[in-house]
Parts: structure tokens; sequence; C-alpha cells
């Protein structure tokens, strides 16, 4: 009797836990592991010149809907030449997630663009200079160029699986990009 009580109990315990399904039989799941997006905090750019750097930041450490970013202002020089490197964080970690690598790892299905009053007023100019395994850009290394003083805004767009065969999208314009903007920021620039 005791054999076959402990054989009915075991039964039932495995009938129970094979049936509870895995979130992860649903490739879309959020719930699977594998599959959480990353909550992207921080973006930032770090401008080089001349073996000095000077970086700066977009920073909303407590992801969307909480407290208000954090911006630094971009101070560049005028007539320059830099090389601009972008990092992304997921600083609501401790220690903190670089996303960076992986975005470079799936550097077909990312890519950065520049725009803003800066970019737009030529302020700033960006170019890319990196590049995926169909020679795409990425825009995680770039040339930043400025030429007169002034003022405005530098615009981050990171856009997953984006058309990079779309018009002008390997030139930086997003319109043709499709996708899915991963983060989106509004940086104040001044060149002086």
């Amino acid at each position: 009797m005791r054999i076959l009580s402990f054989f009915l109990l075991a039964c039932s315990l495995l009938l129970a836990v094979s049936c509870k399904k895995d979130p992860c039989d649903d490739p879309n799941s959020a719930d699977c592991p594998g599959n959480a997006q990353e909550v992207l905090t921080t973006v930032r750019i770090t401008f080089m010149k001349g073996g000095v750097s000077k970086a700066f930041a977009w920073r909303d450490a407590d992801g969307p809907g909480g407290n208000s970013a954090t911006i630094d202002t971009i101070r560049l020089d005028t007539n320059a030449l830099y090389t601009a490197m972008l990092e992304v964080l997921d600083e609501s970690k401790s220690p903190a997630d670089n996303i960076t690598a992986e975005i470079f790892n799936e550097r077909d299905k990312h890519q950065f663009f520049f725009g803003g009053t800066a970019v737009q007023s030529q302020v700033l100019t960006i170019a890319y200079q990196d590049a995926d395994t169909k020679g795409k850009p990425i825009g995680l290394t770039n040339q930043a160029t400025t030429r007169m003083g002034g003022t405005g805004t530098l615009t981050v767009r990171l856009i997953h699986e984006p058309n990079k065969e779309g018009a002008g999208v390997a030139t930086g314009d997003p319109a043709n990009a499709g996708g899915e903007t991963d983060i989106l920021v509004e940086i104040p620039v001044v060149v002086q």
C-alpha cells in the first residue's frame, strides 16, 4: 500500500511539473530570460581630439516613467575634428550592464542615427567610421567635425533591425530605416 501511495504521489507531481507551461516555448515571451528587454538608461559619448577625451552623458538611471533624465551639455571647440565614440549602458543594475558590446555583436541589426538642430545647422557634423559585416554603418565610432561656433541639440537614435538597404539609411537618414527605436535621446550642444 505504501509503495502504491508513493507511486501515485510521484506520478501526480510529475504530471503537475510537466503540465507547467515553459515561458520560453513562446519565442516572443518577455518572461523567457533570453528575451528579457534591457533597460537602456545611459548614452555616453566620448569626444577625443589630440589625445584628450571629453565624455558627456544622457542618463535616466531609473528608466522610463521615473525621475527626469540628467543630461550633460556637450561642449566642443570650433573648427575641430574629433573621434566620437558611443556607449550604451543599463545602470538600473549594479554593477551597470554595458550594452555596447551586445550592439557591436549584433551590428547587422543595429544602427545609430544623428540629428537635431546642431546637426541641421552644421554646427556639428557626424560621419560614420565603422561598419557591420556587410559594410553598412553602425555608429559606435564616428568622426565629429565642428566649424563655426553655435548652440543646438544633438539627437541620438538607436534603431534595432533597420532596413540598412533603405534609401539614405547608409548616410544617416532614418526616414526609410523602419525597425524599432531602442533609444532616442536629445543632448544640448555648445561649440565655442
